[in-house]
């Protein structure tokens, strides 16, 4: 009996933990042909930026992509994409700690545009970052196993 309940709660464990690192997908043209896609992921991480998707190419996309699941600040959302301009609009929130006070403190910035002329067969990452109290976005090729910045600007810049 105390074997099925552990072997149960490991299951259930295993299933919770896998649900939280699978990332959010979805396919933009199901019709387009493979070869002209290019992959495109967008990665959270609580200090260097917790990123929600809100529009591709002026498609909403918040509740097609998480499908009302609600996200994580250690989520990444995958998006195949017809190669070209592209357009993408998010929400990102930076978190610093203050350990002595044992505070955290929130950087939200709303609706921030990306535009760039992905290529096809590449696949790229998006993802923030902090360092000397500033807020930074940049993507990066990570076609190859060695991932390359391909532009960096800072939050509150024009890009």
């Amino acid at each position: 009996m105390k074997k099925g309940i552990f072997l149960l709660t490991l299951a259930i464990v295993w299933l919770l933990c896998s649900c939280v690192t699978e990332p959010f997908e979805m396919i933009g043209d199901e019709n387009n042909p493979v070869e002209n896609n290019a992959v495109i992921k967008f990665v959270s991480d609580t200090a260097n930026g917790w990123i929600i998707l809100l529009q591709w190419n002026g498609i909403d996309l918040k509740e097609k992509l998480y499908r009302n699941l609600g996200t994580s600040s250690e989520h990444t959302a995958k998006l195949t994409i017809p190669a070209g301009v592209n357009n993408f609009v998010f929400d990102i929130t930076y978190s610093t700690q203050i350990p002595l006070a044992n505070v955290r403190i929130n950087y939200p910035y709303e609706s921030i545009e990306l535009q760039y002329n992905l290529e096809p067969g590449k696949e790229y990452t998006v993802e923030g970052r902090f360092t000397s109290g500033e807020h930074f976005i940049g993507i990066y090729d990570t076609t190859e196993a060695n991932s390359v910045l391909l532009k960096e600007w800072k939050i509150g810049e024009r890009q």
